[in-house]
């Protein structure tokens, strides 16, 4: 259905008109260009200067096309046209409309240079509150000379286009056999357009009893569909098996017909091409032949879909539905029981079923597609559909409510009723985001269920815009939401489906195995020089590359996607290697990667993750996902920007086996004693990590990285049994810490994500253990210029006069006034924050609590406390209350990496925050002058790189009188240089030593409260600890085990063992 995207503007349906072909002819009402002139029924057009667009127009009334296509006809000469510089101008055979609000142009696919005289035909849908449309050509953009004539508007009356093929008898009723007549009403699912084997059991799991799978062969240049349609077909013997044993039909679609479509400016301009092609017409009555002998003894098969969406406009060679009765009169030569499944024309439409005429064999099955209004099911799917509108309620000029989807789908009704047939919906959808889409469902399936209609609903993970699986919000992939209204109803409605038992049969799956990587092959042998070796007399062929210098050497072993197409497969071998060089880039190194070419001719990388150093035997394993429409698969075996040497052996496909469902699995730890920081240099530290799944421990699979202050750092994954916990030894030999963190992977190295607020977050674990923290001291002294240069930037602060730009009411509360604050200060941007003070407050009666933010670009509003004047404070000076996508912009744009400039943290006067603390510093000169405001409790906070900010804000302001972070950014930011912990931090540049947020802690003078993490990769503990130790006064730390940056799964701080230190 994706490609349903592409074809957006050919799906509405047609009104009756008798006129085959409307001429335009070339009269008063053409207006034309200077350069333009008509003779003999011919309009030439000439162009000598690219800059001046020559386009003539004429006029045509929209209200005869409202809710339909628009087809132009014209038959176009040109000479010499040159190429434009936009690929949308040149020659302009165009439909120009102005709708909702918005001009829009649809034009022919780019021409340019000479042609003989040809057709060339343009399609626009015309939306209901369309106000006026123009036929324009010319050229633009270009020069040359353009004829046309012959300008048309193709339309004809359906019921010349839809005579029957064949004879009907009087009073004709479809007949059924047991076969049929056994089923009861069965509903489910289109299918994904990737083969994943972990799909089928969560159908079962919905009570899934019918499923649309997809055969998709769209050959490319130097293929065969025959061949695609084979490999397709292997995928659907074990779609078929799975769904034998699960109790799911399968209703065999061939969703792409020999030959394709004919395509016109990006998007299917109407017809199939075998409808006036005979031998694509034949083949694809042979293509029925070929899946009706492989499968007619399969008793998982509902029927064979014949002709998925036919779109037939004008009178062809061969008709749409005369095809159709070709192939099923061929499949019920090999095949006389197994139902087939025919449609009408206009994408399977329910108004054609009008015109549609049934075939006179047995066990025929009538196929409609429900996607009416289109306008809303497919709003937002594309630019040209963006108006929003709702269900129930007006779209384009119609009120559509339940009444109408039961007048829209009354054609297809009539038809059940009068020939007795079986129906079956076999696609329908709205747009997750469409508002009222669970209401659009619930009212479609009460019809489908009131007339009995098998049906699909399209689609199950193929894309995202129609999975139920996924909540409303517009293009927001984030993470699942399984209490959406769409899915409750679907599986309230799948709940009454029967079990089926579908054992039996002499049906067996002909699919080839999985392969085997053949090292011995002669692709292989022929690349064996420079570094390639192959080792022939190992017990397994083992190929091996070396390199003595970093750089690149594979070999690119070329991949069947005859077997390997359209699967969700296993790629799993050995890999051993020597003295593997440092990685310039994380995805540099060892190489075992799968490169797959798209239909499009996009090219994805997937490798399995590899190491440094030396490795012996290792087994390595990569699920992924090929897609059925791929063009070229390699198999890349070698290094990339390393030396070294690296050795594979045993390379295999696979199917990917079932997976433990760790939604509600977390993962735990414990040192070997309560007090983190306890252990001596050298003695050993030992790490225990399990897997619990609702309080019990089970088994799994832990990728853990272990790395210490003294640089050290090993990564490794392992196998943990519910019945014991994975323990791991450590130690380091001077002050600091070291820090192991365990994340929960599957047996191929992927991380398991569970849901967590909007998004979805890696399941892991940290623990700490420290060695004489209180000995530890910064890597890099603070430069011996540190309070001269602040001393300059706050004479640069005094130099900007405070003035208050704005404080206007945002909100009340029951509490407090909170107001939004803009005040002038020094560099590119305002001091911005906001201010909540108590309704009641009385002058010089509150303490004032001023909150720095952490990093990132967003909104910010002040929590009221009773009792106390909070001042929030924002890092960048950018406008409060905007819409999301505004502070998105920023943080992807302007202010994108923030910080982390290697060329502007080499100078202090340039990094990026030397402006945020002025600003900071603003905000609290501002604050001081509040008259509510007591005049002696002033307290500075902040989180993260909130805490960097209030350390610095508290040691140039003396009037603070407390200062609590909470874990603190920026610390020991020299530590790096000498293999700490790195944490997440720019580089070491001389600049940041003005920033380092020990730096400014050695100059606080009033008491501070420092909460922060053991287990925290973003501020590592050695840098907290380190500025613990130089703070000069009253201070207080307490240190959570188990506490990254945010939160893991599970982690409770209040049950979390921690270490505590103060000093007074």
């Amino acid at each position: 259905m994706k490609y349903r995207i592409l074809l957006i503007f050919a799906l509405l349906s047609l009104s009756l008109q008798l006129a085959a072909e409307i001429a335009i002819p070339f009269d008063r009402n053409w207006k034309l260009p200077p350069n333009g002139t008509i003779s003999e029924s011919i309009l030439t057009i000439s162009a000598t200067d690219s800059a001046v667009p020559q386009l003539a127009s004429h006029p045509i009334d929209p209200e005869p096309y409202f809710g339909r296509s628009l087809i132009v006809r014209f038959e176009v000469k040109y000479s010499d046209v040159s190429k434009p510089k936009e690929s949308y101008n040149g020659v302009k055979l165009m439909i120009h409309y102005f709708a909702n609000g918005k001009q829009y142009w649809t034009n022919c696919p780019p021409l340019y240079g000479s042609s003989d005289w040809k057709t060339v035909t343009v399609e626009q849908q015309i939306p209901g509150d369309t106000e006026w449309i123009f036929l324009e050509t010319g050229l633009q953009g270009s020069t040359g000379k353009l004829q046309v004539r012959n300008v048309e508007l193709v339309d004809w009356d359906p019921k010349e286009l839809h005579r029957p093929p064949v004879p009907l008898p009087e009073n004709f009723r479809c007949e059924y056999t047991e076969r049929v007549l056994s089923l009861p009403q069965l509903r489910g699912m289109m299918s994904p357009v990737v083969y994943r084997s972990a799909d089928f059991p969560v159908m079962r799991e919905w009570n899934v009893n019918l499923l649309r799978w997809q055969l998709r062969p769209e050959p490319r240049e130097g293929e065969k569909y025959a061949d695609l349609l084979d490999r397709d077909m292997n995928i659907l013997d074990k779609v078929l098996e799975q769904c034998q044993k699960l109790g799911i039909m399968v209703i065999i679609d061939l969703h792409r017909v020999p030959g394709g479509k004919e395509f016109n400016h990006g998007a299917v301009q109407e017809e199939a091409k075998l409808f006036d092609n005979p031998e694509l017409a034949e083949e694809f009555v042979e293509s029925w032949r070929k899946i009706a002998r492989r499968y007619r003894d399969c008793p998982a098969v509902y029927g064979y879909d014949l002709f998925n969406e036919p779109n037939q406009k004008t009178p062809r060679r061969i008709d749409y539905l005369e095809l159709q009765y070709r192939a099923a009169k061929a499949i019920r030569e090999i095949d006389p029981e197994t139902p087939i499944c025919v449609t009408s024309n206009d994408w399977s439409s329910p108004r054609y079923f009008s015109y549609l005429h049934p075939l006179p064999l047995k066990n025929i099955i009538y196929n409609v597609h429900m996607y009416r209004p289109l306008t809303y099911t497919h709003q937002r799917v594309v630019p040209a559909l963006t108006r929003i509108y709702t269900y129930p309620g007006n779209v384009d000029g119609k009120y559509w409510d339940k009444e109408a989807l039961r007048r829209c789908l009354a054609p297809v009704r009539e038809f059940q009723q009068k020939y007795g047939a079986r129906i079956v919906m076999s696609e329908f959808s709205v747009i997750r985001w469409a508002p009222g889409g669970e209401r659009y469902l619930a009212d479609l399936l009460a019809l489908a269920e009131e007339y009995q209609w098998d049906w699909c609903y399209h689609s199950f993970r193929e894309w995202d815009g129609w999975d139920l699986e996924y909540g409303n919000q517009y293009r927001d992939t984030s993470c699942k939401d399984p209490e959406n209204p769409r899915l409750k109803l679907i599986l309230n409605l799948l709940a009454k489906n029967r079990q089926l038992d579908l054992a039996g049969g002499s049906w067996k799956p002909q699919a080839a195995p999985l392969p085997a990587i053949d090292l011995m092959s002669e692709a292989v042998k022929k690349q064996l020089t420079d570094g390639r070796r192959l080792d022939e007399t190992a017990a397994v062929p083992t190929l091996e590359i070396t390199r003595k210098t970093p750089g690149n050497t594979f070999v690119a072993i070329p991949l069947s996607l005859s077997v390997l197409g359209g699967q969700e497969v296993v790629l799993s071998g050995e890999i051993a290697h020597e003295a593997i060089s440092k990685k310039p880039k994380s995805h540099n190194g060892v190489k075992m990667m799968l490169v797959i070419t798209s239909f499009h001719g996009n090219t994805r990388y997937l490798q399995v993750p590899t190491r440094e150093g030396d490795s012996d035997w290792k087994r390595y394993a990569l699920k992924v996902e090929i897609p059925s429409d791929a063009r070229k698969l390699e198999l890349y075996l070698g290094l990339e920007g390393v030396s070294g040497t690296a050795k594979f052996r045993n390379i295999r496909f696979s199917e990917p086996k079932p997976q433990i469902d760790h939604s509600r699995s977390i993962i735990t730890g414990e040192l070997d004693r309560s007090n983190a920081v306890s252990y001596k240099p050298g003695e050993p530290m030992k790490f225990r990590f399990r897997i619990l799944q609702s309080g019990k421990p089970i088994g799994g699979r832990l990728r853990v990285i272990v790395a210490g202050d003294d640089g050290s750092r090993r990564e490794d994954e392992y196998d943990l049994s519910a019945d014991r916990p994975l323990e791991l030894t450590a130690s380091l030999n001077q002050p600091g810490f070291v820090m192991a963190e365990a994340k929960l992977i599957d047996d191929y190295g992927n991380e398991i994500r569970r849901k967590h607020g909007n998004g979805m977050k890696a399941v892991q674990f940290g623990l700490a253990a420290g060695v004489q923290p209180e000995k530890l001291t910064q890597t890099v002294a603070e430069p011996v210029d540190f309070d001269k240069f602040w001393e300059s930037a706050a004479a640069e602060l005094k130099a900007a006069p405070l003035r208050v730009l704005e404080r206007k009411l945002f909100k009340t509360t029951q509490n407090s006034h909170i107001y939004d604050v803009k005040l002038s200060a020094p560099g590119p941007r305002p001091t911005v924050g906001s201010l909540a003070i108590p309704r009641d407050a009385q002058k010089k009666s509150l303490p004032l609590h001023i909150q720095f933010d952490g990093y990132g670009v967003r909104d910010i509003v002040a929590q009221d406390e009773p009792g106390k004047i909070v001042f929030f404070v924002g890092p960048h000076g950018v406008d409060l209350h905007r819409e999301p996508a505004f502070y998105d912009k920023l943080f992807n744009g302007e202010l994108y990496g923030y910080g982390f400039d290697d060329r502007q943290n080499e100078n202090p006067h340039d990094c990026y925050f030397k402006y945020m603390i002025l600003r900071d510093l603003r905000a609290v000169q501002y604050a001081m002058t509040l008259p509510e405001w007591d005049g002696r409790n002033l307290t500075i906070a902040g989180g993260s790189q909130g805490a960097f900010q209030a350390a610095a804000v508290t040691a140039l302001t003396p009037e603070a009188t407390r200062c609590e972070l909470e874990i603190p950014w920026f610390c020991e930011l020299g530590g790096i240089t000498a293999g700490r912990i790195r944490g997440w931090r720019p580089n070491w540049k001389k600049g940041l030593g003005y920033y380092d947020t020990v730096n400014f802690a050695r100059r606080i003078k009033c008491p501070v409260q420092i909460e922060a993490g053991l287990s925290d990769w973003v501020c590592p503990p050695s840098g907290v600890w380190c500025l613990y130790n130089v703070l000069p006064g009253s201070k207080r730390m307490k240190m959570f085990q188990g506490r990254n940056h945010g939160p893991y799964f599970g982690y409770d701080q209040k049950k979390a063992p921690f270490v505590e230190i103060n000093q007074q």
